[in-house]
């Protein structure tokens, strides 16, 4: 599904609407859901509070890049078409705002820029190996509600801020 119209001084613009496929749901015991990878246990936080206070159960780094090369699939379809990535935004709520972060993040190539909303960086522990040149060139903009109880925004302001550090040498 998409729509086209025309913003001043931007020309045309497409907006693509992808959807996530159906997966079996871990948190929701095992139905099929529209997701784009799977999610072990909300919220998404650091630590999870109880007796004794854990570690939350992360994503599968596969499953998440699996995800990542659908996105990957429609951004070579729109370079096919002859736009090219300074050209095509990223953005996304919640899990594909997550979404948006790995792809862009791992992309060699610049994008126009990304836009998340309520999102979180899966997999945040292989950013070191994954983080190429076009995802630290990338601008983006990263929204968070303070009452978020699904992404702690404690975690998303933490990330923020790691990227942020990590990617442009700015604290």
């Amino acid at each position: 599904m998409f729509n086209d119209f025309t913003i001043p001084n931007a020309g045309r613009v497409r907006w693509l609407w992808p959807r996530a496929p159906l997966q079996p749901s871990s948190i929701r015991g095992h139905s099929l859901v529209l997701q784009w990878f799977d999610v072990k246990e909300y919220p998404i936080c650091r630590t999870v509070r109880g007796v004794p206070d854990r570690p939350r159960k992360g994503e599968d780094p596969e499953d998440v890049q699996k995800a990542v090369a659908r996105v990957e699939a429609a951004v070579k379809a729109l370079e096919v078409e002859g736009v090219p990535r300074r050209r095509i935004l990223l953005g996304g709520f919640g899990m594909g705002g997550a979404l948006v972060l790995k792809t862009v993040l791992q992309s060699r190539e610049p994008f126009a820029g990304g836009v998340v909303c309520s999102a979180w960086l899966p997999c945040a522990e292989d950013l070191a190996e994954s983080l190429r040149e076009g995802g630290i060139t990338t601008e983006m903009l990263w929204c968070h509600g303070a009452r978020d109880s699904v992404v702690e925004p404690v975690l998303a302001a933490q990330q923020a801020k790691m990227l942020k550090a990590g990617t442009s040498g700015r604290t």
